[in-house]
């Protein structure tokens, strides 16, 4: 490995092939990126006399072909995004300059086949960006690539073309002229680390992704499984289920809480995966090597192992299983699932809406083990209907989660728990895990009278659940939405005492109505947001709602979990504790133990 410092004019040099390794992540600086790149080379040719640090470029040197062509073929470990840029930046300037010399300086190599010198271009992309790549290269005059048929430019799917449009707005060729491009190429300076063709390019990856560069397993993975010499493996097990489309891209990198982090769903996907290989018994993995792999942030470096290991190096079958797994995953996951209304009927939604929106995803590992293994679309329903009234009654207690993850990532797959009678044989057991042990009812009657307090997204969570549970939509006058849209209201304000008064109040009430203030009694979910002047206002004008602002009345008639107290003429402490036993009978009504 060798380390110095490099200007541009050192890495593109006219005898240098530059390759992005093909399945390398797509381009993806924007708009934020390229104007801080314009401002620092317009700040460096007007006004600097000091070179301009750019970051790092990782540079693995590749053997050349025994045929002839470039002498020096580097692949990009670390720098694609940046040299990216700066090659459609001097297209661009050249292009609005009508000087061909500056592009061809920079992003053109020389390359000798049969005796015959030739110029072509320095960089091969990645296969998503090529052809927008090698689109902006071979211009020959400066036009507008992304248009609508009217000829309004319009943003595309390629940010590649982003780049190019960007830069043909915003170069002034006044500012950055002919004289400029000496001072660009000598004073944009990198830190240049070469390192030679027997390195090992996994752990260059690795290396990388332990500086803090945010390659994603999947990514990682990726670059582990294809290669260009596999390109139809890669066309049938990874292209069709991870990058057919914009849309099923969205998908997998949505980032979703777990915990303290925010991963990608794809690579939660792909740690449910590994979860499933390590538990399953015919490969024996031992107590000690589940224990590491069970580490999520060196998450890529356990699937290389587990493959080598215990596979045999097989990377066919994983491929394949990869493709059916990830397919039954994304048909039945949905993050975005806080966006439509849940009904009552059990199963896979509401446990969507328990993973997502009230940020449950430990259970993810065991759900897609259910999926794969339990071909009992009844079963599994039925498994959906106890580990809801099971989660659900253990959030209303706050007990605690820590047991989770050992629980749905290992526990429950290393048993094989694939029927209802063994979850619940499980759970009950004598050897199952105390923490993780069902509540008991009077833990949840306790727990709903003040002896736990909840931040607002679980109450609200609890709520929305056993609303959707208890009604069913073609009886009921109100249209429920998805979670997203509603917000939690505390039917006695807060700051009751300067609003609602305290003529006749001895302290003990005082007391008992700031105890009881943020009980489940006195919470309601309603769709949207009452004006803050009626929320704080006194119990009538926020039953009825004043002038123009709408009331409770309007915004939360025919809510099952509220309905009835709709109709009283006061709210007190009295009420939310009527309220409070109301609701305990409609969880142990939906939520059996």
């Amino acid at each position: 490995m060798n380390a110095q410092e490099k200007r541009i004019k050192d890495i593109l040099n006219n005898a240098r092939l530059l390759v992005i390794p093909y399945y390398q992540r797509s381009y993806v600086w924007n708009e934020e990126l390229w104007k801080r790149f314009l401002e620092d080379v317009i700040d460096l040719t007007q006004h600097s006399a000091k070179p301009h640090f750019f970051g790092s470029i990782i540079l693995k040197q590749q053997q050349t072909p025994a045929l002839g062509g470039v002498c020096d073929i580097r692949t990009i470990i670390d720098g694609q995004q940046r040299l990216t840029t700066i090659a459609i930046f001097f297209k661009v300037l050249s292009l609005k300059l009508g000087q061909d010399w500056i592009y061809e300086d920079v992003c053109k190599c020389r390359s000798v086949i049969n005796g015959q010198s030739s110029m072509v271009l320095a960089f091969r992309h990645n296969r998503l960006d090529r052809p927008s790549f090698e689109r902006i290269m071979n211009l020959t005059s400066p036009e507008n690539l992304s248009v609508d048929k009217k000829g309004n430019i319009v943003e595309s799917d390629s940010q590649i073309i982003n780049a190019y449009q960007y830069f043909l707005r915003k170069i002034d060729t006044n500012i950055l002229d002919i004289n400029s491009v000496t001072s660009i190429r000598d004073k944009i300076l990198f830190v240049g680390i070469d390192l030679t063709y027997d390195e090992d390019e996994q752990q260059i990856f690795d290396t990388i992704n332990s500086l803090g560069i945010k390659l994603t397993t999947s990514e990682l993975l990726k670059n582990y499984l294809f290669n260009e010499n596999n390109l139809n493996e890669f066309e049938t097990y990874w292209e069709p289920i991870f990058e057919r489309d914009r849309e099923q891209r969205e998908y997998w990198n949505q980032e979703i809480v777990s915990g303290t982090s925010r991963p990608h769903l794809i690579d939660v996907f792909f740690s449910a995966l590994l979860n499933m290989k390590v538990h399953d018994v015919k490969y024996r993995v031992t107590t000690e090597d589940k224990q590491r792999y069970a580490r999520t942030e060196k998450l890529f470096e356990s699937y290389k192992e587990f493959i080598n290991k215990y596979m045999g190096g097989d990377k066919n079958t994983l491929m394949k299983e990869i493709k059916e797994y990830a397919t039954l995953f994304m048909e039945n996951l949905k993050p975005d699932c806080g966006e439509y209304a849940l009904t009552e009927e059990v199963g896979l939604d509401r446990l969507n809406v328990m993973m997502f929106s009230l940020k449950m995803s430990t259970m993810i590992p065991y759900i897609l083990y259910l999926l794969v293994n339990q071909k009992d679309k009844n079963e599994i329903v039925n498994i959906c209907e106890y580990l809801e009234a099971y989660m659900m009654r253990r959030l209303i207690c706050h007990v605690e989660t820590r047991s989770y993850s050992k629980m749905y990532s290992d526990s429950l797959l290393t048993n094989s728990i694939l029927t209802l009678k063994d979850l619940q044989e499980f759970v009950n057991g004598k050897d199952s895990d105390r923490l993780t042990a069902p509540v008991d009812d009077a833990d949840i009657q306790k727990s709903i009278n003040g002896g736990v307090y909840l931040i607002n997204e679980q109450n609200m969570g609890i709520l929305y659940m056993l609303e959707t549970r208890l009604r069913s939509d073609a009886y009921s006058a109100t249209v429920m939405k998805g979670i997203k849209y509603y917000t939690l209201e505390h039917l006695m304000p807060k700051k009751w005492k300067q609003t609602w008064g305290m003529t006749g109040l001895d302290d003990a009430t005082i007391q008992d109505r700031d105890d009881i203030l943020y009980t489940l009694g006195n919470l309601a979910i309603i769709p949207g947001k009452l004006n803050t002047s009626i929320s704080n206002s006194k119990w009538q004008d926020k039953f009825n709602g004043k002038g123009n602002k709408p009331g409770l009345i309007k915004a939360a008639s025919g809510l099952i979990t509220l309905d009835k107290y709709l109709k009283i003429t006061d709210w007190d402490e009295n009420q939310i504790t009527k309220r409070a036993d109301d609701l305990y009978a409609q969880i142990l009504s939906v939520w059996k133990k």
